[in-house]
């Protein structure tokens, strides 16, 4: 019996050791892939997707400014529109979208930001100078608009003293002068062609000395607000045409934009695909856990079964 019992031991102790081992996933292995996956989640850029639509609204709302800017101001300048709403409200809206254009989303990093706001300031600092031009030529549209209204007046009263019949010569050349005073007005000649008609028809009558007095005035007022003026339209129309920065922000802007979103899909990619390998690993060993556990148990029954068997064998040999 005790040579039975011990045959028995050895060949159960022999199985046992050729028996094969269960998978175990490698601890360090398992750490370095949950490890791997934190840094990738936590160094993933966050891209707030309603803020970049936004900010990409801002920044394509530029687009014509510059011309309507011009457009209005044009308006104002040649009398189409009375009032400076319009002109006012463009300068506004502009500057606006200027200051939310530096506020950049975050994803983009550091460096863009910096460069927008650095963009933004600049772009306003050229606003600032159109807009000093702008309101220079406020003022001197409306000057000049009354000084128009107040020689068609006194162009008015010299041409109704001229004498109806020209009968005698010194009558003809009065009206040809006065005639040469009104049309080189009215087509903007030089101030000085215009004075020597003034100075030409002093010379035929005396008595309208104050009333060519006060059309000199308001000439020289004329020529003085409109070079004032043509000197605003050449600043306003060259700097709003150069207005490029929104254009630099938009493209440094995207480029970073598609790059970090580029690398936040690889990034995603990655981990899903950790996650995925994790997950099987898991459920791998948990199978081969429970199996080798079922087989374990099956082998203890199976050797107290054969214990049973050759005990029983041994006393019926007795």
């Amino acid at each position: 019996m005790s040579l039975n019992v011990s045959i028995l031991k050895e060949h159960l102790s022999t199985k046992n050791t050729v028996k094969e081992k269960p998978f175990r996933i490698s601890y360090p292995v398992a750490g370095l892939i949950v490890v791997t996956l934190c840094l990738l989640i936590i160094s993933n850029p966050a891209i707030k997707r309603d803020f970049h639509v936004k900010y990409m609204e801002n920044l394509q709302s530029f687009n014509g400014r510059s011309i309507v800017l011009v457009r209005d101001y044009l308006r104002v300048r040649h009398g189409q529109v009375r009032h400076y709403d319009y002109l006012e409200s463009d300068l506004q809206n502009m500057e606006k979208a200027a200051l939310l254009s530096a506020i950049v989303p975050a994803h983009v990093g550091q460096e863009i930001e910096t460069a927008a706001k650095r963009l933004s300031e600049d772009y306003l600092s050229k606003l600032e100078s159109i807009r000093n031009y702008v309101e220079l030529s406020k003022r001197s549209i409306g000057l000049l608009r009354n000084s128009n209204a107040v020689l068609s007046e006194l162009l008015a009263q010299l041409t109704d003293e001229l004498p109806v019949d020209a009968d005698s010569p010194i009558d003809s050349r009065v009206n040809v002068i006065a005639l040469n005073i009104v049309n080189s007005i009215n087509e903007g000649q030089e101030l000085t062609q215009i004075h020597k008609h003034i100075n030409d028809f002093a010379q035929f009558d005396n008595q309208s000395h104050d009333l060519l007095e006060q059309i000199k005035l308001h000439t020289g007022m004329v020529a003085s607000y409109s070079k004032v003026l043509d000197e605003a339209d050449a600043y306003i129309f060259e700097h709003a045409d150069a207005l490029n920065q929104p254009r630099e922000i938009s493209e440094l802007y995207l480029n970073r934009h598609n790059m970090v979103q580029k690398r936040s899909v690889w990034q995603l990619r990655i981990i899903y695909f950790l996650v995925i390998t994790l997950i099987v690993a898991l459920v791998i060993h948990a199978f081969r856990k429970n199996l080798s556990s079922h087989k374990s148990e099956f082998e203890k029954v199976t050797a107290a079964a054969m214990a049973n068997d050759s005990l029983h064998n041994s006393s019926k040999a007795a």
